[in-house]
């Protein structure tokens, strides 16, 4: 029978009246509780136990972390041993116990959780959490938990790995968490990697670990619940991807077409550290972002010819053990513009959030709009910029580059060839443009147009999703332009990445992603 881990949730109130609030609240999923009395204060050491445990109605681990774990406990090793064993007298179903004092703790009627927490990055290493996972799992351990901050998503998967490795060696379960931004993909593959709980927040305001998923994470939008070692896994890879919407679209259309598949986003500071995870653990898909987008080009084994064209990939698919590129951003941003020429007023109301008819729309493989603009002014010079201005050029568009740095808009045009022209700022904001594009992917990036009469008209696109509508939209829309969301471009070049993830045809695929989106923005 596959295993599938327990799902825990970390009651992370402040007293005891919070913690049995939470608790009654937590849906039927939730299979055990972990109570933090250390985060109870002087308070703890008076507490009622057993009538605690009654009123949590479900089975609960105890806790109480020592500050030099991570905790917050002041007391000393004998007063924890001591409040130990009266949890396990009041019926607590587990006891999580440090390695100072698991020896000095008789096997009673709970089972133990002994546990190591670390401080420094340093200390997230495949050697470590070997050495460590055997030194707990001989005091007395049902289960051994160790966990430390990672420096990055490769180390995150070596400490993680090694950590099972060993807990198999000693024939002891074992949970392995690399805390942080680097590890966070890692929690919803608890059961690709035979984990016996995964901890989870109650809410996201009362996380009690670094880069820890919520219950709602865990269930609604990974639906980690289903994960086992033959689960096929994806991701989304970039420098900072914690609050990308990707996994939400991509798991609704596991969902929808019953799929053994995850999808998880993986924050690595580095495409080098990105494309470790890559070649040792199987994935079959991968969306790419900033700012890998022209790396996954280069690393990729073969590429689609637009991918090519572009100099950059936001899709990786493994086949065979070799990796294969391909750019959904071109005809995603194609088909956001037609929708726009066609549906202007949509677009607005998209981008004032009063309705999502626009996503409705989308087809990239629906006849190119009438009036195409002659031409436009495409801002920044990365991987998605060279998307779009490739795909503008295609549609007979003559489109100008400018940004920030004229070095990178220079080389961007050497790179995508002729028809498209770099323009410096200066001379890029006094111009009439029927379309501008803010294709920096920065919500705070507002583009310094001069305030006159010739930009007061055309259409203003946006690359990125959060808010809808950004200072740049809104600015464009105070000057008469119409405005364009950058959630109608990702809905359909993250349609188009699904369709090849699954093999379904994007057309079935479409309206998963768009029924996602439209539940997410009424959150």
């Amino acid at each position: 029978m596959t295993h599938r881990p327990v799902l825990l949730a970390c009651l992370g109130a402040r007293d005891a009246a919070g913690a049995v609030a939470d608790a009654r609240a937590l849906p039927a999923a939730v299979q055990l509780l972990e109570v933090r009395l250390d985060r109870f204060g002087p308070a703890a050491s008076s507490l009622d136990l057993a009538r605690l445990v009654a009123d949590l109605g479900r089975p609960a681990v105890f806790t109480l972390r020592p500050r030099s774990e991570g905790g917050e406990s002041d007391a000393t090793p004998t007063q924890r041993a001591t409040r130990h064993r009266a949890a396990d007298a009041a019926g607590f179903a587990w006891l999580d116990v440090e390695q100072d004092i698991a020896a000095s703790i008789p096997r009673g009627r709970a089972r133990r959780i002994v546990s190591w927490h670390g401080a420094d990055e340093s200390e997230c290493t495949g050697t470590n959490a070997s050495s460590i996972v055997a030194r707990l799992a001989a005091l007395d351990a049902d289960v051994v938990k160790i966990a430390a901050p990672a420096p990055d998503a490769d180390a995150a998967l070596a400490f993680v790995e090694a950590a099972q490795a060993a807990g198999h060696a000693a024939r002891v379960p074992v949970v392995a968490i690399a805390m942080g931004p680097y590890g966070r993909w890692l929690r919803p593959l608890a059961g690709r990697f035979e984990m016996p709980f995964v901890y989870a927040a109650v809410h996201g305001s009362k996380k009690t670990a670094a880069g820890q998923l919520t219950v709602a994470e865990f269930l609604d939008v990974h639906r980690a619940a289903h994960v086992s070692p033959t689960t096929r896994i994806h991701a989304v890879i970039g420098a900072d991807v914690s609050q990308s919407l990707s996994p939400t679209v991509h798991n609704a259309v596991f969902r929808a077409f019953d799929e053994d598949a995850v999808y998880v986003d993986l924050s690595t500071p580095t495409f080098a550290q990105a494309w470790a995870v890559l070649t040792r653990l199987p994935m079959d898909g991968v969306s790419v972002t900033a700012p890998f987008k022209c790396d996954a080009l280069q690393a990729a084994a073969s590429a689609s010819q637009n991918a090519s064209a572009i100099g950059a990939a936001n899709t990786l698919r493994q086949h065979g053990g070799t990796w294969h590129a391909s750019n959904t951003d071109a005809p995603g941003f194609g088909a956001a513009l037609d929708v726009a020429l066609r549906h202007p007023e949509r677009a607005l109301a998209l981008t004032l959030g009063k309705s999502f008819d626009a996503l409705d729309a989308l087809d990239a493989n629906a006849p190119t709009a009438h009036g195409q603009p002659g031409s436009a002014l495409v801002y920044g010079a990365g991987g998605v910029a060279r998307a779009i201005a490739w795909e503008l050029r295609r549609r007979g568009t003559r489109v100008h580059l400018t940004g920030r740095s004229f070095e990178r808009v220079a080389a961007t045009v050497i790179g995508l060839g002729a028809g498209i022209e770099g323009i410096s700022p200066e001379r890029a904001f006094s111009v009439a443009w029927p379309l501008v594009v803010n294709a920096v992917g920065d919500a705070d990036e507002t583009i310094p147009f001069d305030q006159n009469e010739v930009v007061r008209k055309g259409l203003a696109m946006e690359v990125a999703i959060r808010p809808l509508e950004t200072p740049f939209l809104r600015e464009a829309r105070r000057w008469g332009r119409t405005p364009v969301p950058g959630l109608m471009m990702f809905a359909e070049q993250a349609a188009l990445q699904a369709a090849l993830f699954t093999q379904h045809d994007v057309a079935a695929v479409r309206p998963h992603v768009v029924a996602a989106l439209r539940a997410n923005g009424k959150r």
